[in-house]
């Protein structure tokens, strides 16, 4: 093997790492964006299950929909409106 070919294995080697290296925190990111998917999809559904919301007057997603299938008394008007 003459200097040239050495000099372009050493290149082919670095390159190499290198690439590995990027295969490696690419592999990384993709197992932390799993786990924060999980952890985005069971905060999710505790957030429209669980957590009292201000839009719903401060009740769970379930007191507020019992709440809503109670049958409601006809509206009476106001007093002094004909």
């Amino acid at each position: 093997m003459d200097v040239a070919e050495a000099k372009r294995l050493k290149q082919l080697e670095m390159e190499n790492r290198r690439l590995k290296k990027l295969l490696a925190e690419r592999d990384l990111e993709i197992e932390v964006m799993k786990e924060a998917m999980v952890f985005i999809e069971l905060w999710r559904k505790h957030a429209n299950q669980e957590m009292p919301d201000s839009s719903r007057h401060d009740l769970t997603p379930a007191e507020f929909q019992a709440m809503s299938r109670q049958p409601t008394q006809p509206l009476r008007p106001l007093s002094g409106s004909k």
